[in-house]
């Protein structure tokens, strides 16, 4: 059984090349996503990029399966248009029962971060992104670097200022 099927219109127009054509000179493309969450919420979401036409979307000739998401832990999507004309993607992000017992708190799960989802500039892929709009939530914060401490080789700073010290790195583990 697929749940929670969602159909829409993408295209390869974003707010990066938001003009008549996406700024390689190729034209402005459109197609069609078909999304559904299979049968139970372990099962991954996948969508399929094709055409929908007389009612009815030629799942034969799509692309696809694809998985709408790398994780685990994502169910039941949904998109909108919003105001812009940006095709949004919202979905249940479950929790893990091992994590935190059923029935231990008054509230499970949330909703992902919003997507913004649309076509590759040549139109075969579908493309998402968090919206920009969460980039005023963001805090400057302490970053977090991998690299050589005061150029040695042999030691790495994992937290800011804390070098941590793999020994000589000449002696190859013997």
């Amino acid at each position: 059984m697929w749940e929670c099927p969602i159909m829409a219109t993408l295209t390869n127009q974003t707010p990066h090349n938001a003009s008549n054509s996406n700024g390689d000179g190729l034209a402005a493309k459109s197609r069609h996503l078909f999304c559904v969450s299979p049968d139970y919420c372990v099962n991954m979401p996948q969508y399929w990029l094709g055409e929908y036409s007389a009612g009815k979307f030629n799942l034969d000739k799509a692309d696809g399966p694809h998985p709408l998401d790398l994780g685990d832990i994502m169910y039941a999507a949904q998109v909108l248009e919003d105001e812009q004309g940006r095709t949004v993607l919202w979905a249940w992000m479950q929790e893990k029962q091992q994590l935190r017992p059923a029935g231990t708190y008054n509230s499970a799960c949330c909703l992902c971060v919003p997507r913004m989802l649309y076509l590759s500039p040549d139109g075969k892929h579908m493309l998402q992104e968090p919206l920009p709009e969460l980039n005023c939530l963001r805090e400057q914060q302490g970053a977090w670097h991998i690299g050589t401490a005061a150029g040695d080789s042999s030691s790495m700073s994992l937290l800011p200022g804390v070098p941590v010290d793999f020994g000589d790195s000449s002696s190859n583990g013997s």
